[in-house]
């Protein structure tokens, strides 16, 4: 009756013996598996061990597979919710628990640089080593935040430029550039081999003084305004023929309220004139985007530019970016990629000292 009922557990109980019996034609004796696994006098690589751990994973791998399918029939039947609850309570601590883990490895992987820097002597210290550290960090970043959305995303950190006689100011941010120091690409985007992707270019410049039109960003019609007064400063550079690019998203999170971005389209977002870019093909690259400061804590609240900045100096910016739309869900991401911000944030001043 079971097995009319319930036909996966007599195909089961027909795959195992044939399995075993398969064995045993070719002259392994399959009978005594358990006995092979528990003896310590067997060889960790003889033909008996070898053949008792395949059908040990055989035998568990269709059990666990048909108990599944099992329960699924069963609880369908009975109660769709609970059978979606158990499905996520499983997957949920699953995933929490190699989460944690790969946490935890990012601590360590931390100290390590930061043991790292301070044996670097400051005359060995440039921006090529320090672009290899945060690479180290962006693959780790990028793997726990695959863990946590199942996407993978490219990662890129872009530091200030200061110029020289402006970097001891208050108002140091009003005369620095940003560029990129170091890129950790999706895995999609290091699959491609068409000649006509060419690679990101890491040389471009992003101006950072128009952010001071940025103090009053609090709604969607005030960031209308602001993009249209960039888009006059975009005429402006390419008449002038200024290589300097322009990004809303970098300098919106100077404002108040929050200091990141996110947008799930940035075609949509660039018509309804809520972002900006003259960076090179970015379309070609990037769909969704999302810009974290790189920086020590703030209060939401404050608006960067007015804050003084001897006592608070952001240090870059930790972009994310994905050839899809609609990829970020905001619940998932802007705590997670916010902490990863502000460790990063030590590694980079921790260099420069």
């Amino acid at each position: 009756m079971i097995l009319k009922k319930n036909p996966h557990w007599g195909l089961m109980v027909i795959i195992v013996p044939i399995i075993t019996s398969g064995l045993n034609r070719i002259g392994i004796n399959a009978d005594f598996i358990w006995d092979h696994l528990l003896d310590e006098n067997d060889k960790p690589n003889s033909l008996n061990n070898i053949a008792s751990y395949l059908v040990l994973g055989t035998t568990s791998f269709t059990f666990l597979y048909f108990s599944y399918q099992f329960m699924r029939k069963t609880m369908k039947d009975k109660d769709v919710n609970s059978f979606a609850k158990l499905k996520s309570f499983i997957k949920g601590n699953f995933l929490s628990n190699r989460l944690q883990l790969k946490i935890h490895h990012f601590q360590h992987l931390i100290e390590n640089i930061k043991e790292e820097i301070l044996n670097t002597p400051l005359e060995k210290r440039n921006e090529s080593h320090l672009g290899a550290l945060l690479y180290k960090l962006l693959h780790n970043i990028q793997t726990i935040v695959k863990i946590q959305t199942g996407h993978s995303f490219s990662f890129n950190v872009k530091i200030f430029e200061f110029e020289k006689n402006n970097e001891a100011g208050v108002d140091y941010l009003k005369h620095a550039l940003l560029r990129t120091v170091s890129r950790m690409p999706s895995q999609h985007e290091s699959s491609k081999t068409d000649p006509a992707f060419r690679a990101r270019s890491n040389r471009e410049k992003f101006i950072i003084k128009e952010l001071r039109y940025n103090k009053d960003i609090t709604n969607d019609n005030e960031l209308k305004k602001f993009v249209t007064i960039l888009n006059g400063k975009k005429t402006e550079y390419e008449e002038s023929g200024v290589e300097l690019k322009i990004n809303s998203a970098y300098l919106q999170v100077f404002g108040k309220g929050r200091h990141f971005f996110m947008s799930n389209n940035l075609d949509k977002s660039e018509e309804m004139e809520l972002f900006l870019s003259t960076s090179v093909d970015y379309k070609k690259y990037y769909k969704s985007l999302a810009v974290f400061l790189i920086s020590p804590t703030i209060d939401s609240n404050v608006c960067i530019e007015t804050n003084n900045s001897q006592t608070f100096k952001p240090s870059g910016m930790l972009i994310v970016d994905s050839e899809s739309k609609n990829i970020f869900r905001r619940e998932q991401i802007k705590d997670l990629i916010g902490y990863f911000a502000h460790r990063l944030h030590e590694i980079i001043t921790l260099y420069g000292e």
